[in-house]
């Protein structure tokens, strides 16, 4: 739930909105993004399991070390590109991995130095996770009913978005990595890993009750609008261009 709500909230998706001249061309700026992060999702589905097939039969035993990964499990791409492609290939998919975590964390830098420490024994496939569901939870909601549900206010959203951020924040952190592996407890408050279908259902029923109960009169103004707006943003009738600020 995760990996697919949150991609619709990240920036990488969001921003497409933002940087465009008219809604033609924010939708198609939309559909290259999406497209994009699908093809990419799709290649970490192919890697993934390249490197449980090849990497596991008698050929890929070089890479492990008593019986454990060399490295970890984080260094299963980079070991499947040398044993398929030789130190060229290994030299290549380094070299990208490289400049995607110096553009990934040039303006984290702090955060990702303390966290970095924190989480170091993690695999990074739960670092995403994580980022997915605040993204899933905080984002998604929002956008989604405010394309498909006429009844959302600006307080609701608000209220709901931020209820809906700190409920993933929140069960990460008494979750059982963060309170038990990190913080060193004996149990964790919340069982699971991963907080998504919590967080994400808490978010939608917060914006729904906190919309539904929402009478003021800027509400109502917004319920009103709903029709025209869901209008232009289907068909485009209406839609303004670029506003220089």
């Amino acid at each position: 739930m995760a990996l697919m709500l949150g991609t619709a909230g990240l920036p990488h998706v969001l921003m497409r909105f933002f940087t465009v001249g008219n809604a033609k061309e924010a939708r198609k700026s939309v559909v290259y993004a999406t497209g994009f992060v699908g093809y990419f999702w799709v290649i970490i589905t192919i890697v993934g399991f390249g490197a449980i097939a090849f990497l596991n039969s008698a050929d890929g035993a070089q890479y492990f070390v008593d019986g454990k990964l060399f490295g970890g499990n984080n260094m299963a791409s980079i070991h499947l590109s040398h044993m398929l492609g030789g130190n060229a290939f290994l030299g290549f998919i380094s070299a990208v991995a490289f400049a995607t975590i110096l553009a990934v964390v040039s303006g984290l830098t702090l955060a990702g130095v303390i966290f970095g420490i924190a989480f170091e024994q993690q695999n990074i496939a739960y670092m995403v996770g994580l980022a997915f569901a605040i993204a899933a939870s905080a984002n998604f909601p929002i956008l989604f009913l405010s394309i498909y549900w006429r009844g959302l206010t600006t307080r609701g959203a608000f209220i709901g978005g931020f209820i809906g951020l700190i409920t993933a924040v929140t069960l990460v952190i008494i979750g059982p990595i963060v309170w038990v592996q990190i913080l060193g407890n004996a149990e964790a408050i919340f069982p699971y890993k991963y907080p998504a279908l919590f967080s994400v259902t808490t978010a939608f029923v917060a914006i729904w009750f906190f919309s539904k109960t929402d009478n003021s009169q800027r509400a109502k103004d917004e319920r009103e609008k709903f029709r025209a707006q869901n209008v232009r943003a289907n068909t485009g009738i209406g839609a303004d261009g670029a506003v220089a600020h």
